[in-house]
């Protein structure tokens, strides 16, 4: 696997007003859109920052001749407004990797309250980075903080007050950028955390204290949380119970939620068991298969949930992930007594396919620490991964472990099963008992004691 860390040291645009409002350069679609108004804040956090609050989110702000909200969507031709709770943790590894999806669209979305006069002529400019909306910040020559990003929107689409099927004024947003102003980096080893701001400036006479609008309190996570350790498979009759230890207190980051994923010796999806709906998100090959995101608000249209399905050949994508989703490497480790077991293909824990899911919920809670997985064939082995899964959607996998279901057995049937026969003999005119049926009613023995101690 190779870090997806990708270097750009091109000049920013120029930055000066044009008489009319247009990009400089169409954006990939694959960027996210943020709604107008919003200011994503984003700073470069401190590599040790463990925690991951859940915070509400409030309204961008807008001020001069801008008048409105702002939030963000998912899609493209027919957004779908995020809602507000979800928008501080929508920017995670596989958002800032999987950039340039034509499918993953995430906007600006903008609803004017009060439109433009029609007579108005201006530049539109949208940054992301740190302090964009001074001007001088974001005209230095080879600063590093603040992007200029193209965009389709133009001065009209706010005369108008829309662009979209949607009502709103939809522009799109590179999660690349928005996390990495100018270099684009999404290795989590060069860049776990960071926080940005998006600034949406619109300017009629003075570039110097143009109208706007910003989006605060969004925080892009290239890192996921803490692997699951002590990861142990025990056999049961057509089921394995995978368990785990709790992650540390201190000095990482705690899982939201568990899943656990499962495929047979040979690496292929488990025969018969239905995955849930993934509580991740994961890029393979450029494509993105996003978890579902809570759409309902107050901006737009509402929906169960935003989520990209899982593209179709994520199952035979060769190419590994980008390795910002896995901060443990895979030591091969197997449960006990399936040591003679030969893996063939552990490809799934590479690309993370959702197919693999075989957890019993979507999502496990991060207090739950082990999974039944039934649906098993007796004596067959089955491979085990255990997913930590923070608020951004990053998932790190744990070891893979081997498990084995084993049918029920009672003490009689094990006994005839390993040869054993109950047997008399009679020696010197006495009487001797073999030695598997004394075993046998030892045991039986044990069990009259319990049951009269029991019954007493």
């Amino acid at each position: 696997m190779t870090p997806n860390a990708r270097s750009k040291a091109s000049k920013p645009a120029d930055s000066h007003a044009a008489p009319t409002l247009h990009a400089p350069a169409r954006m990939p679609s694959s960027q996210l859109a943020v709604a107008l108004g919003f200011a994503l804040a984003v700073g470069l956090a401190a590599p040790n920052a463990r925690a991951q609050s859940m915070t509400t989110m409030s309204a961008g702000t807008c001020s001069g001749g801008l008048m409105g909200t702002v939030g963000l969507s998912l899609g493209g031709s027919s957004p779908q407004s995020v809602a507000a709770t979800s928008v501080p943790f929508l920017f995670g590894q596989a958002e800032c990797a999987c950039a340039s999806d034509p499918d993953d669209i995430i906007n600006l979305e903008i609803k004017l309250t009060q439109a433009f006069p029609q007579n108005t002529t201006g530049t539109l400019e949208l940054w992301v980075g740190n302090g964009c909306d001074n001007y001088t910040t974001r005209t230095t020559s080879n600063q590093m903080q603040c992007e200029k990003l193209a965009t389709s929107a133009t001065f009209q689409e706010f005369v108008q007050g829309s662009t979209s099927s949607t009502g709103f004024i939809e522009i799109p947003i590179n999660a690349q950028a928005l996390t990495s102003p100018i270099a684009h980096i999404c290795d989590p080893t060069k860049l776990p955390q960071a926080t940005n701001s998006v600034y949406l400036l619109l300017t009629t006479t003075d570039p110097m204290n143009p109208s706007k609008c910003t989006l605060t309190g969004l925080t892009e996570f290239n890192q996921g949380p803490t692997a699951a350790t002590g990861v142990n498979a025990s056999s049961g009759s057509a089921a394995v119970t995978v368990s785990w230890l709790p992650p540390p207190v201190s000095g990482s980051v705690q899982p939201k939620y568990f899943q656990v994923l499962c495929a047979t010796a040979d690496g292929q999806p488990v025969p018969g068991i239905t995955p849930p709906a993934q509580a991740y998100s994961t890029c393979v090959n450029g494509k993105l298969s996003r978890r579902a995101i809570p759409t309902a608000s107050s901006l737009g249209s509402t929906g169960s949930d935003g989520g990209t399905p899982v593209a179709a050949d994520l199952g035979t994508a060769s190419a590994p992930l980008n390795e910002g989703l896995h901060t443990d490497a895979l030591d091969g480790g197997l449960a006990t007594g399936d040591g003679g077991v030969m893996i063939t293909n552990s490809d799934f824990v590479k690309t993370l396919d959702p197919r693999f899911i075989c957890s019993a919920s979507q999502q496990v809670s991060g207090t739950n620490y082990s999974q039944r997985i039934s649906g098993l064939v007796n004596k067959q082995p089955y491979q085990f991964v255990v997913l930590s899964i923070d608020l951004y959607g990053n998932a790190t996998p744990s070891a893979i472990v081997v498990g084995t279901p084993q049918p029920t057995e009672d003490l009689w049937n094990r006994l005839y099963d390993e040869g054993g026969r109950a047997g008399f003999c009679q020696i010197g005119g006495g009487i001797a008992i073999a030695g598997d049926a004394l075993l046998v009613l030892a045991a039986l023995g044990l069990l009259l004691a319990f049951r009269r101690r029991w019954r007493a």
